[in-house]
């Protein structure tokens, strides 16, 4: 009888949707279900059905479904924030694909120093790398240092701007050096591989976890649209598929 009178009551103030998400509400509370749907109606009381979105989230039978106007608004959010970053990966890695990698704009110069190559510590090699780099305005690499010593020493320094190798020459009183200064191309190459500062790393492993989530509320939310379960299970199928015969093939 109370079920019958609510519809009644819903059916002359909201859509036959909105009815209906309304009526489930009411059912939990006479479920049992009070905490969540009593904050519910509550809002609902006092401010009318829009006050109550927030809370469109909450079902039946005390679990939780996605409310799918949420995950729109985050998808846009996400995707919209992260654009440029995905822009930036998209192009590199295609045109890598091909070939094309960018350009280095490459010197190379001798060094002379006050005592044997051979015999320089990490510190003193680092340093002379280091004071290459800034009489040419280039900033300090943002990759990897290697540093070997003794009879075969050398200094490699990797990163996404510019790179610097040192090693030895005839004379033992002269090091040999190469620097490296990136096109911007490149430079977006080197931070595509991971070539870039840690704040850069860890701008990408926040990039991907964004991308995760932006295919898993897409797929959600296809999901939840029952015209759409079909087709976004298809697409999921199909694209699966897809990506095991590229890596068989390839």
């Amino acid at each position: 009888m109370t079920q019958a009178l609510i519809a009644n009551l819903l059916t002359r103030l909201f859509r036959r949707s909105e009815r209906n998400l309304y009526l489930r509400r009411i059912e939990a509370v006479l479920a049992g279900r009070l905490f969540l749907c009593r904050m519910q109606i509550w809002a609902w009381q006092i401010g009318g059905k829009r006050y109550c979105e927030p809370f469109a989230s909450f079902c039946i039978e005390g679990s939780y479904i996605v409310n799918r106007a949420f995950l729109t608004k985050l998808h846009l959010i996400l995707a919209a924030f992260m654009f440029p970053a995905v822009l930036m990966f998209l192009v590199t890695g295609a045109l890598y694909t091909w070939g094309n990698k960018g350009a280095w704009y490459e010197e190379s110069a001798t060094v002379a120093l006050e005592s044997p190559f051979a015999g320089q510590s990490d510190a003193q090699m680092q340093a002379l790398a280091v004071s290459e780099l800034e009489q040419r305005g280039l900033p300090l690499p943002s990759g990897k240092l290697a540093i070997e010593t003794g009879d075969d020493a050398s200094l490699t320094w990797n990163g996404a701007q510019a790179e610097i190798e040192l090693s030895a020459s005839a004379d033992p009183m002269i090091a040999e050096a190469t620097i490296r200064e990136a096109s911007f191309h490149r430079w977006m190459v080197q931070l595509h591989k991971a070539k870039g500062s840690t704040a850069f790393k860890v701008y990408a492993t926040i990039l991907a976890s964004v991308l995760f989530l932006l295919v898993a509320s897409g797929i959600i939310m296809g999901l939840q649209v029952k015209s759409l379960r079909g087709i976004t299970i298809g697409s999921s199928v199909v694209g699966a598929l897809a990506f095991i015969g590229a890596v068989m093939l390839g």
